[in-house]
C-alpha cells in the first residue's frame, strides 16, 4: 500500500530500504522504495505524509544534515544504466528535490571523482553526515567503496575500496573506544560491510 494516514492507518509496499530521524528527533524520513517515494513520520502524532515521490530505485538509508532542514539519499540509474546515478537533497518542509552529485549521462553507473554533476557513483546505497554538516560519506556496492563528499563545494573523492560487489546497503558510524598507548580513546568508524575505515571522532557528536 501507499496511503498516508495516522499509525496503523498508514500502509507502505514491503519493500522499504531505510530510513533517517532528525537531530532533534521530531521527524522520521523512510525510503519507501517500492513506492518510490520519501515518506515523513510525524514522531509524536504518527502522522505519514508523502515527502516526495517519482524517483526510481532510491537506495538505502537517507541522511538528515545538523539542521533539520533537508535529507541526502543514494539514487542509482536502473539496472539498464539509464537515468540519474547520485546524491539527492530533499527538502524536509516542501519535499523540492536537486541532484547535487551525480550523473546521468553516459558515465553514469561508473566510479569517477570530481564537483556536482562532474562526479559519478557506481551504486551509491548507503550514506551519513558528519555531526558537524560538513561532510558526507557515501557508500557504493558494485563495485564496493567509500566516498566522501564536501557539502560546501560538492567535491566528491574516493576514500577507499574492494574490487567486488559489496552486499549491500551498510553505512554507519559506529562509536566507541579503543586502547592506544594505555589510554581509552574515542573513535568512530563508517562501516560497509566487508569494508571499514576508521573515521576521526571530532566528526561524530558524542
Amino acid at each position: 500500500g501507499s496511503a498516508d494516514g495516522t499509525g496503523t492507518s498508514a500502509t507502505f509496499q514491503s519493500w522499504m530500504m531505510g530510513m533517517c530521524i532528525s537531530p532533534d528527533g521530531s521527524t522520521m524520513v523512510v525510503n519507501d522504495r517500492g513506492n518510490n517515494k520519501l515518506r515523513k513520520v510525524d514522531m509524536a502524532t504518527l502522522a505519514v505524509t508523502t515527502l516526495m515521490s517519482g524517483k526510481a530505485n532510491m537506495q538505502g538509508n537517507c541522511a538528515f544534515k545538523p539542521d533539520g532542514n533537508t535529507v541526502l539519499q543514494c539514487q542509482r540509474n536502473s539496472n539498464h544504466g539509464s537515468g540519474f546515478s547520485g546524491i539527492l537533497e530533499v527538502n524536509v518542509a516542501t519535499g523540492a528535490v536537486s541532484e547535487i552529485a551525480g550523473a546521468s549521462h553516459g558515465q553514469a553507473g561508473s566510479r569517477l571523482d570530481g564537483t556536482g554533476s562532474g562526479a559519478t557513483f557506481a551504486g551509491p546505497s548507503g550514506i551519513t553526515i558528519t555531526a558537524d554538516g560538513a561532510h558526507a560519506y557515501i557508500s557504493e556496492y558494485n563495485p564496493g567503496s567509500l566516498r566522501k563528499m564536501d557539502l560546501q563545494t560538492l567535491e566528491v573523492t574516493t576514500v577507499a575500496t574492494i574490487d567486488r560487489w559489496v552486499n549491500y546497503h551498510v553505512l554507519t558510524p559506529v562509536r566507541g573506544t579503543r586502547r592506544d598507548s594505555n589510554q581509552q580513546q574515542p573513535h568512530a568508524a563508517s562501516v560497509m560491510c566487508p569494508l571499514a575505515l576508521i573515521i576521526p571522532s571530532t566528526h561524530w557528536a558524542r
